[in-house]
C-alpha cells in the first residue's frame, strides 16, 4: 500500500511536471545524442474535417447499400481505434515504432539506440517512450532523443503509461514517475511475484503471484487494494493482464488463449477466445472496444487482431531483419 506521504509527493509531481536534468533515481546517464536536459511539452490536437484523424470516425457506421441509416442490421464492425507501439531489436541495436489502429506506420519512431528487449511505454501526451531490459532503460524523448539509465531494481516485467505518468513492474513492486526525479513505490516491495500491469483512465490492474495469484487494483495514482485474491491456480492465464470488454481485467496466454479474471476467480476456466494458429510467445495483449477484437503481440509474428468468434490476422507483420521485443496499447 502507499503511504500518504508518497502518495502527496506523487501528486504534487504530477501538477508541477517540473523536469530536471538529473533523475535522481536514474544513474550513469549517457545522452544519444549529446545534449541538454529536453522538456517534456502537453501536445494537444483538435481534429477537424479534413485532417486524418477525421477520417478515423465515419460518419455513418453502417454497411448497408440502401438509403436508410441504421434501419436493419448491420454485419461489419466499426473501425479500430486502439492503436499501438512495438520495440524492436536487430544488429544491437534498438528500435521503437508507433502504429495506427489500422497497422499502418504513424510516423513516429526512435532507431539506432542500444537494444533493449524489455517492456515498453508510450505516453501520447508527451510523445514520449520507454524502454526497458533488467536494471536499464532507455528514455526516447520526443525531439529524437536517447537518455540510458538504471531504475534501482533488478528486473523489469512490464511497464504502461498515460497523461505523462510512467508504470514500471518489477516484479517485488510496481514504481510510478512523470520522468522528472518523482517517482513513488505503490507496495512497499511487498509484491511476491507481480510480472503484469495495465493502466487506463487512471486506473491501473496489477497481478502478482506465481501461484494462487491476486489481481490488485489502483486508483487515483496510488491508492491500490485487492480486487480478486487467488483467483486461478497458476499466473499463467492471467499474467498478462489488460482491460478488456466493459473495462474488466482478462489476461492472455503465450498461445493466444484470453479469458476473464472475474470468471476464473469464480472457477470457470472457459476460454473468452483463443487464436488457434500455434502461438507459442505472445507476451502483450489488449482490447479494441470500439472494433470489438483482441489484440495479441507475439515478437515472432508481430501484431494479431483476434475477433470475439476467435478468428483473426496479423495486422503488422515484423519488419525484415528485426526481432520483436514488446509492445504497448493506446486508444486513439
Amino acid at each position: 500500500m502507499v503511504d500518504a506521504a508518497s502518495e502527496e509527493t506523487l501528486s504534487e509531481a504530477v501538477l508541477k511536471y517540473k523536469v530536471r536534468c538529473m533523475l535522481p533515481w536514474l544513474s550513469a546517464l549517457t545522452l544519444l545524442p549529446a545534449g541538454g536536459c529536453h522538456v517534456f511539452q502537453s501536445l494537444s490536437i483538435d481534429c477537424t474535417a479534413g485532417m486524418p484523424c477525421a477520417e478515423h470516425v465515419p460518419e455513418d457506421s453502417d454497411a448497408d447499400t440502401d438509403a436508410d441509416a441504421d434501419t436493419d442490421t448491420d454485419t461489419s464492425t466499426l473501425p479500430p481505434s486502439e492503436a499501438y507501439a512495438i520495440a524492436y531489436t536487430g544488429a544491437g541495436l534498438g528500435s521503437l515504432f508507433v502504429y495506427n489502429a489500422d497497422g499502418t506506420a504513424s510516423g513516429v519512431s526512435w532507431q539506432d539506440y542500444a537494444a533493449m528487449s524489455g517492456p515498453v511505454a508510450y505516453d501520447t501526451l508527451t510523445r514520449v517512450a520507454v524502454v526497458l531490459q533488467a536494471n536499464e532503460l532507455v528514455i526516447l524523448d520526443s525531439d529524437g532523443g536517447a537518455t540510458f539509465g538504471t531504475t534501482g531494481y533488478n528486473q523489469a516485467f512490464d511497464a504502461d503509461a498515460e497523461d505523462g505518468i510512467f508504470w514500471f513492474d518489477h516484479g517485488s513492486d510496481v514504481s510510478i514517475t512523470a520522468l522528472d526525479g518523482y517517482y513513488s513505490d505503490l507496495f512497499d516491495g511487498a509484491l511476491s511475484d507481480s510480472r503484469g500491469l495495465a493502466v487506463q483512465g487512471g486506473v491501473a490492474y496489477v497481478v502478482d503471484g506465481q501461484s494462487k495469484p491476486d489481481l490488485y487494483q489502483c486508483v487515483d495514482r496510488g491508492r491500490c487494494s485487492s480486487r480478486y485474491a487467488d483467483f486461478d491456480d497458476s499466473a499463467a492465464r492471467g499474467r498478462n493482464v489488460f482491460f478488456g470488454p466493459e473495462g474488466e481485467p482478462y489476461g492472455c496466454t503465450g498461445a493466444g488463449a484470453v479469458y476473464s479474471i472475474r470468471e476464473l476467480s469464480e472457477g470457470s476456466s472457459t476460454m473468452v477466445a483463443f487464436f488457434q494458429d500455434g502461438l507459442t510467445d505472445v507476451s502483450d495483449c489488449g482490447w479494441d472496444a470500439t472494433s470489438e477484437q483482441f489484440l495479441l503481440f507475439s515478437p515472432s509474428r508481430g501484431m494479431i487482431r483476434m475477433n470475439m468468434d476467435s478468428s483473426g490476422y496479423v495486422v503488422t507483420p515484423i519488419p525484415a531483419g528485426l526481432t520483436g521485443a514488446r509492445a504497448d496499447f493506446f486508444s486513439e
